[in-house]
């Protein structure tokens, strides 16, 4: 059975999940190895953000921009199912609307509500007080799922299990990333460390 083509648009938003193969061929969502490496390669805009002491808060396919490795905004996608090494593109965020400033104590007070579809809302949104990095891990894992399924994802009260297409180390990543408490969650820095152990 053919594996299935991942083609990525000009913005994760736009993606086009192409099921190649002909009729009567069941869908097989894009290859572990295709997965990590689209992760990782947003996640490394993500923690120079981190770095620079901003939280984002805004993190959706929309606001993930690709550009081709010389800085031109890609037009044609990418195809990278089988060939997880063919990505050549860079990876921007935008949509910081939301974004808040760490403090000394790397922590931030809110103010200003989420601007992203409720799937990617954290669960501590509705609660007082200060915040760290993990509403943006929270959104990364909002990320992991539309990668995987081409779906926005569910608020966490109406999640469903993900497609059986989708590989069970990915199903890991999107389940603790999506903790429903932050101290649940891998820190950015884990969660690197655990994708690039998928790719060895």
């Amino acid at each position: 059975m053919p594996m299935a083509d991942l083609s990525l648009e000009k913005r994760m938003g736009q993606q086009v999940w192409s099921k190649r193969g002909g009729v009567g061929n069941r869908y097989q969502g894009p290859s572990l190895l295709t997965l990590v490496q689209h992760a990782k390669a947003v996640l490394k805009p993500l923690a120079h953000i981190h770095r620079s002491r901003v939280l984002h808060r805004g993190l959706t396919p929309d606001h993930v921009l690709l550009f081709s490795k010389g800085g031109q905004e890609a037009d044609s996608g990418v195809r990278a199912a089988s060939k997880p090494d063919a990505i050549k593109h860079d990876i921007k965020l935008t949509g910081f609307g939301a974004a808040a400033r760490l403090t000394g104590k790397g922590c931030a007070i809110e103010t200003s509500p989420y601007k992203c579809g409720v799937g990617y809302v954290p669960p501590e949104a509705h609660q007082a007080g200060a915040l760290t990095t993990a509403p943006d891990v929270y959104q990364s894992g909002g990320l992991c799922y539309y990668m995987a399924t081409g779906l926005h994802p569910p608020p966490l009260a109406d999640a469903m299990p993900l497609p059986d297409y989708v590989p069970e180390q990915w199903r890991l990543i999107v389940s603790l990333c999506r903790a429903a408490k932050p101290v649940d969650r891998p820190t950015l820095a884990q969660l690197q460390l655990h994708l690039h152990g998928l790719c060895q």
